[in-house]
């Protein structure tokens, strides 16, 4: 029997990177693999660095359209407006993760406008908040 250490964080692998080589790479061992971007990514630590699973990245493509997601992340900024609601660094993003930052008393508005607009595109999407 083996053990394997794996990380699952929120951020994208660059941004795992970069905090491993900050911080990380002191208090632990490398990882086997990382769950990254909230779970939208998986990647293997192998000889030859890190690998993308491309048997999770084709689910993920499951029912999804980066375009419409945009599509409608830009309709909830366009409603709002752009001092309101910004999108975070493109390091912090993929095809499948868009992250904002937003006005705080906008929450009770702004999540169900988003998951209206993205139900109304027809994706399946979880929107999480943090």
């Amino acid at each position: 029997m083996s053990c394997k250490f794996v990380v699952n964080t929120g951020r994208t692998l660059p941004l795992l990177e970069e905090a491993w080589a900050q911080q990380g790479a002191r208090l632990l061992p490398q990882p086997d693999a990382a769950i990254t971007g909230v779970g939208t990514r998986i990647h293997f630590n192998t000889s030859e660095g890190w690998q993308e699973d491309a048997s999770w990245t084709a689910r993920m493509d499951e029912g999804w359209h980066s375009t419409a997601a945009t599509a409608a992340m830009d309709a909830v900024i366009d409603r709002f407006g752009a001092d309101n609601v910004v999108y975070r660094a493109d390091v912090e993003m993929h095809e499948h993760k868009l992250t904002v930052l937003y006005k705080a008393d906008l929450q009770q508005q702004l999540l169900p406008l988003l998951q209206d607009h993205l139900q109304q595109a027809g994706l399946r999407a979880t929107v999480i908040e943090g």
